[in-house]
């Protein structure tokens, strides 16, 4: 997870964010691929950064690492747009590797998903081993770590009251491991509701489900 020079004018910000995260002075960061738009999360207050430009980026790790076999399939496990209750989903994309890069990281995909005039940015990374996955999933400033039926451990974010280029806006997140898999995802709007925790929750159900077959 690690990812937002986008003019200001641009009220539509949150269908190009993406869910990635830079703990620096206890602060998560939100971090879009698209513009160098980043928005910092202290502790569940919010404020947005405008940033000239790209940021760091780092060679990700090989997918011939052992424990990487999944990495092929891993594009397709993101679900169709009605499937996730949305009426878009616009096309996956490699996911280039971002500060902090953590040990066993195989590679990543990211798409966003629209609908009803609001968006989500989801995530996917898949590690070596299970036990890489809990860097990722410790690094936020989030919520209690709860672990579902399926045996995956879920951290949530939200809703939240962030400010975007100066205008009022509420984001909602969330993180999970399942297995060898990390997911992410952000949503956020600067007109109405951002998609809901639980939405989003079942979109990452289904990550997961597609994952096992």
């Amino acid at each position: 997870m690690r990812r937002l020079a986008m003019t200001l004018g641009l009220l539509t910000v949150a269908s190009a964010i993406v869910i990635g995260m830079a703990v620096a002075s206890r602060e998560t960061t939100f971090v879009s691929k698209r513009y160098g738009f980043s928005m910092s999360l202290p502790g569940g207050a919010a404020r947005y950064l405008l940033t000239p430009g790209g940021l760091n980026v780092t060679p990700g790790r090989s997918a011939a690492v052992a424990g990487c076999a999944q990495l092929g399939k891993l594009k397709s496990v993101f679900p169709a747009a009605r499937a996730a209750g949305l009426t878009e989903r616009l096309p996956v994309k490699v996911e280039p590797a971002r500060q902090p890069v953590w040990p066993g990281r195989c590679g990543a995909f990211w798409t966003t998903y629209r609908g009803d005039g609001r968006t989500v940015d989801v995530d996917v990374t898949l590690y070596k081993t299970p036990h890489d996955v809990s860097a990722a999933l410790a690094e936020p400033m989030f919520g209690a770590t709860h672990i579902l039926a399926n045996g995956a451990r879920i951290r949530t974010l939200g809703p939240s009251a962030p400010g975007v280029a100066g205008f009022a806006g509420t984001s909602t997140s969330v993180v999970s491991a399942f297995r060898n898999l990390f997911i992410s995802s952000l949503s956020i709007s600067t007109s109405m509701r951002p998609v809901s925790i639980s939405a989003q929750l079942r979109m990452h159900r289904l990550i997961e489900n597609a994952f096992t077959r």
